[in-house]
């Protein structure tokens, strides 16, 4: 899979020196001039295009999902940071993303209720 890619993420993610997840989870990373230099017309051209867009936070919920790294420490990681996305937001990502796992974890063949 090829990810095209903005400043934004990439800054977040070397400030909390997770840039690797990037390649980690989606092979070839491409952050052409044009979407550096206009974001929200990045994404509204991969809205319009039906490409599926995620910022920072959903990159790491994904690269929590497949066990690449421990999303309690990336977003408290995060807080410390200039980071845009407010504590409150990412502490109510979190408990929605540990939700999710004890409701699959409890949904599995094998598991006693």
């Amino acid at each position: 899979m090829i990810v095209v890619a903005d400043s934004s993420p990439l800054v977040a993610l070397v400030n909390i020196k997770q840039v690797e997840i990037l390649p980690r989870l989606f092979g070839a990373v491409l952050i052409p001039p044009e979407v550096h230099s206009d974001e929200k017309a990045g994404r509204r051209i991969a809205a319009e295009r039906h490409l599926p867009v995620a910022g920072t936070v959903g990159v790491l919920e994904r690269a929590a999902e497949q066990q690449l790294l421990n999303l309690r420490e990336v977003f408290d990681l995060l807080k410390n940071t200039d980071f845009w996305v407010g504590p409150a937001l990412l502490d109510a990502r979190l408990e929605a993303f540990e939700q999710k796992q004890a409701f699959a974890r409890s949904h599995q063949p094998g598991f006693d209720r």
